[in-house]
Parts: structure tokens; sequence; C-alpha cells
């Protein structure tokens, strides 16, 4: 049935007949993707192999099976690249990503620091727009394309991809921001940690430090790191003093003494958290 540029009806069947040429090109797409996936994990978190290689496993499967439900109605590309942005958005809170390259880079020179970041940083940002416009975008405009061709199947195909999509939005949109916080103090751990280290060198640290030999900024507001209890304590706020601003957090010392009150966002370990304060941290 027909209405307009409208067409309701059903795509021409696109069914699989599992041959060893399907099996074959699954098989390789599989250990492909895997591979991949096993790789970037290695080198960005230097994790253990075990968990990297179970990561990547259950991922890559994913990641077929997704391609292969997709394949009748034609959303295999979308399908499979919302379990991959899944995949992102879920791995930083499994595996502290602060990259091969940034590790490193720790003890460097400033400008050669800088620009090991930015390559990194850069590198990211045109890898994750690629995989947007290949993965979403591409497809939602191949199923406009033939909608207006009034091509059958069409309508449900577009519509199917234009909920992918809406699900990859909300899926991002809630945690989106604390994500991309914990891909930020990921990248930029080492140049925090190097820091830290400058700071306990002192001879009595306390107050207020502003880093002048490393990059990015590493707290907002003039760069200014707030240090407590001879370097145990260091505060890298991240927004605005005041109610409600949110900072890294460096706790050597690991005591609840009401010192500060604060509602942990995000615990990474090693004595590192993201925080939000409810009040001005005291100087004292």
């Amino acid at each position: 049935m027909r209405s307009g540029g409208w067409s309701w009806a059903r795509p021409t069947s696109r069914y699989l007949e599992f041959d060893k040429l399907v099996f074959a090109l699954l098989g390789a797409s599989f250990v492909a993707l895997a591979a991949l996936l096993w790789f970037l994990l290695a080198a960005g978190t230097g994790a253990p192999a075990l968990p990297v290689g179970l990561v990547a496993i259950v991922v890559s499967a994913l990641t077929v099976g997704a391609a292969l439900l997709g394949y009748k109605w034609r959303f295999s590309v979308p399908a499979s690249a919302l379990v991959l942005f899944i995949a992102f958005i879920l791995i930083p809170r499994a595996f502290v990503i602060d990259g091969l390259l940034l590790r490193d880079a720790i003890g460097m020179p400033a400008m050669r620091l800088q620009v090991a970041i930015g390559l990194s940083i850069g590198g990211v940002a045109l890898g994750f727009l690629a995989f947007l416009v290949v993965g979403f975008i591409a497809p939602l405009v191949a199923a406009i394309i033939a909608w207006r061709r009034h091509l059958p199947g069409a309508v449900p195909t577009l519509v199917v991809k234009g909920v992918i999509i809406v699900l990859a939005i909300q899926v991002a949109a809630a945690p989106a921001m604390d994500t991309f916080k914990d891909i930020w103090f990921g990248l930029v751990r080492p140049a925090r940690e190097a820091a830290i280290r400058d700071i306990q060198k002192q001879e009595s640290p306390g107050g207020q430090f502003t880093p002048t030999k490393t990059f990015p900024r590493l707290a907002c507001c003039g760069n200014v790191i707030r240090v407590f209890e001879n370097g145990d304590r260091v505060l890298f706020p991240m927004s605005g003093y005041g109610d409600g601003f949110w900072a890294y957090f460096y706790d050597r010392s690991e005591r609840d003494d009401g010192v500060f009150n604060f509602r942990t966002i995000r615990d990474y370990g090693g004595g590192w958290k993201m925080v939000e304060l409810d009040r001005e941290a005291k100087d004292e």
C-alpha cells in the first residue's frame, strides 16, 4: 500500500544461506574485529591480556550478531554500529584508558607532551567522527534516498534506522558528560600524576599550586590545583567554586575525616576519584 511517497511494502526478502563461504566470511569478520579491538584496548589500557581478550571477543560476537539480525531488513550497519557505540560508552568504566603514547610521554618536555596529547585527542576525535558517519549518518541517508525513490520496504527500513539512531543518542545522552570526563581523565592522567609528583617534591606543599611545565590545563579557573596535607590530597577543580562544582580528586590518605563534603561520581582506583562537592573545599 502506498500513500504519496510512503510505501509500507515489505522489502525484498534477503536471506542468508549459511554455506561454507558465509561461515568463512563471518568467521573472518569476527576474528578481524576481535583482533582490532584487542590491539586498541591493549594499547589504550595496558590491562592484562585475559580481560582485554574477553571484552574483545564479547563485543565482536555481539557486533557480528547484530549485523546478522539486521541483514534481512537492511539495517546491519547501524545495528552493529550501535553495539560498538555502547561498547565505547561502557569500556572507559571498566578500564583506565591512559594510552600507550601518553604513558610513554610521562616526563618528556612540555612542548613534546603537548604534541603527544594533541595527537591522541585529535586521532580519537577524527576516528569517532568517521565512525559516526559510516555507522549512522550514511545508512540514514541511504534509507532516505530509498524512501524518496519509493522503493519497496523503504519506510520500515527508514523507521528502524531512525529508531537505532535515537537509541544511540539516548545511550550517549544519559551518561555523556561523565563518559567524556572519564575519557579526558584517562588521557590526561599521566600529566596530573606528574604534577602531583612535582607537588610532593616540595618542602611543605599546601595551598594552591599552578603547573607551569605541564600541558594541558589540569584544572579550571586559571589551572589552579588545591593541595592539602602535604600533597596527600590534591584537588583538580573542573568547574567554578560554589555549590555543586565537580573535580578530580587524588587522595593518597583515603581518610574520611569530614574535611571534604563531596559525592563520589566515579572511583578510578589508585586514590583517584571524580567528585562533586557541595561546598567550597576548605583551605585548611
